[in-house]
């Protein structure tokens, strides 16, 4: 990719959204690469009219998704509903066609993974691996505004967490974020992994799998540079089974980092304090109650600082 190909990809989103009559969107680039987006609720509310069509459409003419007979389906036209259509459609960069199959996806992934069904037979084991804080998104973000989702490996054991009970535990964390920062989906994430004590047995090929395609496909997130922190030297062997399951612009976003990297793009009051921060989390992503958020009457002003 050339030098000035970013230039022409942030030129490029700018005029198709000028051409469609939206004046009020500014592009920004984070360090990575990564186009992050400003647009105010004038216009993406709508985006937002065209998404809703769009959907009511795609729901009479095409079959029945998995799950979606199931009591705790969630419904298009719900409170909770229209607020994860506006999430999926900032999370896709404002693409409404690409929002709403992401929107459709995520639906699938919450039936077929038992989210919202309190009897799911994983429920309590959900439970408990919140309570390790394994895993977190607390609210801190970088210097381009991403928020920050960090995860402890050495702690994870394959032996007692499976890849789904893993995913719902993902799923949990970024629930309980976006409903209490909800332009995350537009301002996406940086990931910090905390390898220290890693080894052999904290590695299960199919969860990371799992949760590749949940970060990716499924979930109304956006990801941004994806840091490997203290990692041993034996993660080299495993780093290419990693990527394995990455798109290609997510393997060039992995970086090893140490705290001097991290500070480079985080601030110190916003890098937590066991990688070398100022910043003390607040831990209310792994409550056990999943958050059920519903849009204000007046609908969600975005900014992106």
């Amino acid at each position: 990719m050339s030098d000035d190909a970013p230039q022409q990809t942030r030129a490029g989103f700018i005029a198709k959204f000028k051409a469609a009559g939206f004046d009020d969107i500014e592009v920004h680039e984070a360090p990575d690469g990564q186009l992050l987006f400003e647009l105010h609720g004038e216009a993406e509310d709508r985006l937002m009219e065209q998404f809703v069509a769009k959907l009511q459409e795609a729901r009479a003419s095409q079959p029945e998704r998995p799950g979606q007979s199931s009591p705790f389906y969630l419904k298009d036209d719900s409170p909770e509903g229209r607020f994860w259509q506006r999430a999926c459609l900032r999370a896709r960069k404002f693409d409404v066609d690409r929002g709403m199959d992401l929107y459709l996806s995520y639906l699938d992934f919450r039936a077929e993974f038992g989210t919202d069904d309190p009897n799911d037979p994983d429920a309590e084991q959900t439970v408990e691996l919140l309570k390790t804080n394994f895993a977190r998104c607390c609210g801190n973000t970088d210097k381009s505004g991403r928020y920050i989702f960090s995860f402890d490996a050495g702690d994870f054991k394959p032996s007692l967490w499976t890849p789904r009970i893993c995913a719902r535990v993902i799923h949990h964390i970024v629930v309980n974020a976006t409903a209490r920062y909800p332009d995350l989906p537009a301002r996406g994430i940086v990931t910090i992994g905390n390898m220290r004590g890693w080894g052999y047995s904290n590695f299960d090929p199919e969860t990371e799998k799992i949760i590749m395609k949940l970060l990716t496909r499924s979930l109304p997130v956006r990801q941004g540079t994806m840091y490997i922190f203290d990692a041993p030297w034996v993660m080299r062997m495993v780093l290419p089974v990693i990527k394995m399951f990455m798109k290609k612009k997510l393997r060039e976003r992995m970086k090893s980092a140490s705290t001097a990297t991290l500070l480079e793009q985080i601030a110190p009051s916003q890098l937590d304090e066991e990688y070398g921060g100022e910043y003390t989390r607040d831990m209310f992503c792994t409550s056990p109650e999943l958050a059920h958020p519903a849009l204000p009457g007046d609908g969600i002003t975005l900014t992106n600082g």
